[in-house]
């Protein structure tokens, strides 16, 4: 989420920060995001699943973000390539899982 000329967003997540902490300001963005991603969709716009699954992470939403993860590997563009390197899916390394679902990206 891009937090230029969304004032309220960086007001909201700034007291949440102040208030709570790095983790509830991370968890507060996550949540936001989810909502405009929500928001995007009923529109009948596209939403890359990547996005849903960065979202959930930030929120501490795990499972899932575990439960997404095989969309975002299958869908063809430029997230699935990234699943073994990208630090935000860092906190799923660990699950049996995610190596896994990574292994199953092919290039296309």
């Amino acid at each position: 989420m891009n937090l230029n000329g969304r004032s309220e967003d960086a007001r909201v997540l700034e007291q949440t920060f102040k208030a709570a902490g790095f983790d509830a300001a991370a968890r507060t963005l996550g949540a936001r995001q989810l909502e405009e991603l929500d928001a995007r969709r009923a529109r009948g716009g596209y939403v890359a699943a990547a996005h849903y699954v960065f979202a959930h992470i930030k929120r501490g939403n795990l499972e899932d973000a575990l439960a997404l993860l095989p969309k975002m590997a299958e869908e063809p563009d430029w997230f699935a390539l990234q699943i073994r390197v990208n630090p935000i899916l860092d906190p799923l390394r660990n699950d049996p899982r995610f190596d896994k679902i990574a292994g199953s990206v092919a290039l296309k």
